[in-house]
């Protein structure tokens, strides 16, 4: 009740804003606030809160046109119009994003212009213009056009304004007060660049709009153009500059005015999603190579450790000194090396058992995984890969590696991947996955740092989900082109606080995901990024569609010649494609669990 009380205030001042600021008719309003009140209202609540919204709004609708005394039929349709209008924006908006939204990414900005700016005003301007013609009759689309331009301006303006608002946190909402300063700066430079109608000056907003843009501050671009556009309706309406007759019955000059105010909003709305999506994509570069430094620094603690077989050697990695007395150490030393030898065979057994053999009639693809051990006289370690379906036709795929050799880190691989296909089965997302085994790891001993990448592929929508925790990138190679999909990293696991971040690619039929461990391309004697390149160039050759033969030309390509100091293993799905017809009746296939030698 309080947020149908809450949109119902703010909806009657935005209203009576324009019958009063802005000179509209009693059927009519060349700018309508309200319009991005309810949509932003909409976005940010729950879907079963919206009954409360739309409540509100049409209370507050219903009580104006009556007090304007308009006829019932015209009070109908106006109330119609403008509860169908957000909701047809808000529900295409959330269609395609779930969660909260971002405008300054750029798939959440354009499915917000399309979806809330565009298509939802079109839906309440059809039935508004309607409406308008019976009220008053005058021309069909000229009322369409002013209904469209008012109503969707405010939503580019005050809704995006709003939206951005709401997705504040607490601690930086001071910081944003101070930001309010750009209110006055963008309605004072729109009075004087509207005021004369023989100096043309309507431009003086637009560099305050480009600079905030410049910023990357989409959120604020939308609150500066709402400043600007209801000045701008404001002066017009008092009949001042080029646009001061677009009262009354013009009703093409006020969508026009209406236009133009969009234009510059939306340049500048263009600008801001642009740098904040180079500001991320720079931030996230820093934090991966930060994490790839700490990482490979681990590892190579973790391998010379790992080769050390007597105390003596242990000592010598630990301290950097030559063994004190070797001899001294006597029969000690040898029954160590001798448990070594042990645990190594037992690990060996065990990981062999588990790394898991890939169903061949998986739904819509087609997939096959190697796992190669160092060539450095090492291999048992704790990588491990998994590709495995899930309820729906969906089908989920896993790359981890358990920082360590032997027999703790294989029986902690055993039970990371075991828990991946429990969860996963229950229908949790690659975000929560990862979530689940940060609260899982633990307990685990051997699992102290993890890195793991897990994707689900949905076949029907053609859509790949993914996420991954001080993973390297998983490449989808289509049509020979090779990408990497650098979103969705967080923290190796359990070192997150958080939830872990998520991201959605749609694949066409037919592409290949490679995804492996780093092992395949991390060198001591080259960087990271000439290991990827050299993996990027090697996918993009292969023209093969068997995921096995993509195995083994990848471990070729990236292993012969160039020995490795740890474990790889690779795993190729083509996407979109059937399981091969001669393999059937849930029969597995063994080519998860070959060795490439």
């Amino acid at each position: 009740m309080a947020l149908c009380v809450a949109v119902a205030v703010a909806y009657t001042a935005g209203s009576l804003s324009s019958f009063l600021l802005f000179q509209a008719s009693a059927a009519g309003a060349v700018f309508f606030p309200p319009a991005g009140v309810t949509l932003a209202a909409l976005l940010l609540t729950a879907r079963r809160r919206w009954v409360w919204v739309l409540a509100g709004a049409a209370v507050a609708e219903l009580g104006i046109d009556v007090a304007h005394g308009i006829p019932p039929a015209g009070v109908a349709g106006f109330v119609l119009a403008n509860v169908a209008e957000p909701l047809a924006g808000a529900a295409l908006v959330r269609r395609r994003i779930a969660g909260p939204l971002d405008l300054s990414r750029r798939v959440h900005a354009v499915t917000f212009l399309a979806g809330a700016v565009a298509a939802g005003p079109v839906a309440g301007a059809v039935v508004g213009a309607t409406t308008i013609v019976v009220v008053e009759h005058p021309g069909w689309w000229a009322a369409f056009g002013q209904f469209w331009a008012g109503d969707a301006l405010a939503v580019l303006t005050l809704g995006t304004a709003l939206v951005a608002l709401g997705g504040v946190r607490r601690s930086e909402l001071r910081r944003c007060w101070r930001r309010a300063a750009v209110l006055p700066a963008a309605a004072g430079l729109t009075v004087a660049g509207f005021w004369s109608s023989r100096v043309p000056l309507i431009y003086l907003p637009v560099p305050l709009l480009v600079g905030i843009g410049v910023r990357g501050q989409a959120g604020l671009v939308g609150l500066a153009g709402f400043a600007m556009a209801f000045t701008a309706n404001v002066v017009s309406a008092a009949g001042r500059g080029p646009w001061g007759t677009v009262a009354g019955v013009q009703r093409l000059a006020g969508a026009s005015l209406q236009l133009y105010v969009a234009c510059i909003v939306l340049g500048a709305g263009a600008l801001a999603v642009a740098v904040g999506e180079r500001d991320r994509a720079r931030a996230e570069s820093e934090r991966e190579a930060h994490a790839r430094r700490r990482l490979q620094a681990l590892q190579r603690v973790t391998a010379r450790l790992a080769g050390a077989a007597t105390v003596a050697e242990v000592n010598d990695v630990l301290t950097g000194d030559g063994p004190a007395a070797l001899n001294a150490l006597g029969v000690r030393a040898l029954q160590r090396a001798e448990l070594f030898e042990t645990e190594q065979r037992a690990a060996h057994q065990l990981q062999r058992a588990l790394l898991p053999a890939i169903m061949a009639d998986l739904p819509g693809v087609a997939a096959a995984a190697r796992y190669l051990p160092a060539t450095e006289g090492q291999d048992v370690g704790g990588d491990w890969y998994d590709v495995f379906a899930l309820p729906a036709g969906r089908v989920g795929i896993v790359v981890g590696d358990v920082i360590g050799h032997g027999l703790t880190a294989a029986v902690a691989m055993g039970r990371l991947q075991q828990y991946v296909r429990w969860i996963a089965g229950k229908g949790a997302t690659p975000g929560d996955i990862l979530g689940e085994l940060d609260e899982l790891c633990p307990s685990v001993p051997g699992a102290s740092y993890v890195t793991v990448g897990y994707a689900e592929y949905d076949p029907v929508a053609g859509s790949l989900r993914h996420a991954r925790a001080g993973h390297p990138p998983p490449l989808l190679v289509t049509d020979g082109t090779a990408e990497y999909l650098w979103d969705a990293l967080s923290e190796p696991l359990p070192t997150a606080a958080g939830p872990r971040p998520q991201a959605e690619t749609l694949v066409a039929p037919g592409a290949m995901l490679v995804w492996y461990s780093d092992g395949l391309v991390e060198r001591r004697t080259e960087t990271l990024d000439a290991g990827l390149d050299r993996l990027r160039t090697a996918a993009a050759r292969i023209t093969d569609p068997r995921p096995q033969r993509w195995c083994d030309c990848l471990l070729d390509a990236m292993i012969t010649g160039n020995p490795t100091g740890d474990d790889s293993v690779v795993a190729c799905v083509r996407l979109g494609t059937a399981p091969p017809s001669a393999v059937s009746g849930g029969r597995r296939t063994t080519v998860g669990v070959q060795k490439f030698s």
